[in-house]
């Protein structure tokens, strides 16, 4: 994030100070008044004046060296060294000495610059935001953020601190912390659509899909031409499955900005919804040759590869984005999928134990992970996982389906029945888990429930012949027996083979 965060050396405060003779104090301040509209050519005409009436004016140095350095570095920073010699206890010049250190990469110069001032200045509050700025690029993110909370504790309005600190908490995976400093920076600036964008990427990262997708709509409702804001949205409808809102999003980022940083990567998304997987890695191949370390770029060209089961290919991706960020949960659990359907069930285990290593709250790697179980016979093991994945998702009806079906397959028809029905109130139309039930119902002897789900399934796919030929052999078997041959010539009616034969069973 060096780059992004160059910019915020901009939002740090101008201070004015005091002078010493009259005719030098005109100079000055005129000399003061064109450095802050940007007039340095004048700002530094004048303020020379001023040093030729007074050599001892350590101040006018400062300024002059602030107007110096947007045409000379170096004159620059010899202006702030004459400054600090002139007066060592110049809080001002160390810190702008320490600005223009860190705009020359002289981080560790820098750092002490902002110290100094911080030492003659204990109230210095934009040398802590300075000092924070130059350890993250030093990659010292403990002592940005610690920077950060006391640049926050000396001005609780720092927008810039917020900002910055956010980002940070947002890049190093702790998602509540950097909404919690997001929502403080809308506070203070509520028409702030790149803030609205990097809260909502926050939000789609914990997986509250509605609290992101608010926060792209209103980033838009403030900039319709931010790309940010398309593309994620698009990204959390890709999540969701909405295939063609997530299509028409990342459409209108190109189409705003056709020369998009991520064009390519975006082209390759589009290209995969249209099926084109072919297309879509070229594409994907593309985006990593100009960007070799994106690692959501590599999971994608995975995910790809996955679908036209070139499953060793794909973990060569997942691996590739695991050796970029050790952190990725995601890469893990897609690379445990591109396992298990290699029949690599212990290394899919291994693969989501580390997953659940990074994030314990993780439904997907509980999920996956008890799949993988399934296929080493460890039902117990996999019912135990489905049963972690339910208590943090208590509302997905799949992982009670899938609960229920490893149930039925160890006898336990009762438990089964309890999931099966758990799954179908959470989706009412849960075709498997209907059909399901209704099998347990009837192994359970229990008729009556079994056709009532089996008329269910016929109300809603009533041209299925298969479900009128279970609802016919479940009459036939009953006690007592019902006629099952209506159905079992509905059955055949509609092309289902079996029920020929059971016509000859049953209906002769």
């Amino acid at each position: 994030m060096k780059a992004s965060y160059a910019l915020l050396w901009m939002l740090i405060l101008t201070v004015t100070s005091t002078v010493h003779s009259q005719t030098a104090r005109e100079l000055y301040d005129s000399g003061l008044a064109k450095l802050i509209s940007e007039d340095y050519k004048g700002a530094i005409s004048d303020l020379t004046k001023v040093i030729g009436l007074n050599p001892e004016y350590a101040e006018a140095y400062c300024a002059r060296g602030r107007a110096r350095f947007t045409q000379d570095n170096q004159g620059g920073i010899d202006d702030l060294n004459k400054a600090i010699v002139l007066n060592p206890g110049y809080a001002e010049a160390y810190f702008f000495r320490g600005f223009f250190k860190g705009i020359m990469n002289q981080i560790p110069g820098s750092i002490t610059d902002f110290t100094k001032a911080i030492d003659l200045n204990p109230n210095y509050v934009d040398a802590y935001f300075g000092r924070s700025l130059a350890k993250l690029n030093s990659q010292d993110i403990k002592g940005a953020l610690l920077d950060c909370d006391l640049a926050i504790d000396k001005d609780p309005k720092l927008i810039a601190a917020y900002v910055l600190r956010g980002m940070l908490k947002l890049d190093h995976k702790d998602y509540p912390g950097a909404v919690k400093d997001l929502n403080k920076v809308l506070e203070l600036n509520p028409q702030d659509a790149s803030t609205y964008v990097n809260r909502g990427v926050a939000k789609h990262l914990m997986q509250d899909i509605p609290g992101a997708m608010a926060d792209f709509n209103q980033a838009l409702e403030i900039n319709p031409k931010s790309t940010e804001a398309y593309k994620n949205r698009g990204l959390v409808k890709l999540d969701i499955h909405d295939n063609e809102g997530a299509s028409a999003d990342l459409n209108q980022a190109i189409m705003i900005n056709p020369k998009l940083q991520e064009a390519e990567f975006i082209s390759g998304i589009l290209k995969g919804l249209q099926k084109d997987y072919d297309g879509a890695i070229s594409e994907f191949n593309k985006a990593l040759e100009i960007n070799p370390r994106n690692t959501q770029t590599y999971l994608f060209r995975g995910n790809t590869k996955a679908l036209l089961k070139d499953y060793n290919g794909a973990i060569a991706d997942f691996n590739r984005s695991i050796e970029i960020d050790s952190g990725n949960t995601k890469a893990y659990i897609e690379r445990g999928k591109a396992k298990n359907n290699l029949k690599d069930f212990k290394g899919t285990i291994s693969d989501l134990d580390k997953a659940l290593e990074i994030d314990p709250g993780c439904v997907e790697a509980y999920f996956g992970r008890g799949a993988a179980k399934v296929g080493l016979n460890d039902y117990y093991g996999a019912i135990d996982d489905y049963s972690k994945s339910i208590s943090i998702d208590p509302k997905n009806a799949g992982i009670y389906f899938e609960r229920g079906l490893l149930k039925s397959d160890l006898k336990d028809f009762h438990g089964a029945i309890a999931d099966f029905t758990q799954a179908i109130e959470n989706e009412p139309h849960h075709f498997r888990a209907i059909f399901n039930r209704a099998m347990a119902d009837y192994f359970l002897q229990d008729y009556k429930s079994a056709i009532s789900d089996f008329s269910c399934l016929i109300e809603i796919e009533p041209q299925n012949g298969e479900i009128y030929f279970y609802r016919g052999m479940v009459k036939a078997n009953a006690a007592p027996s019902e006629n099952g041959c209506p159905d079992f010539k509905k059955a055949e009616e509609l092309g289902f083979t079996k029920a020929s034969v059971a016509i000859v069973k049953y209906c002769h």
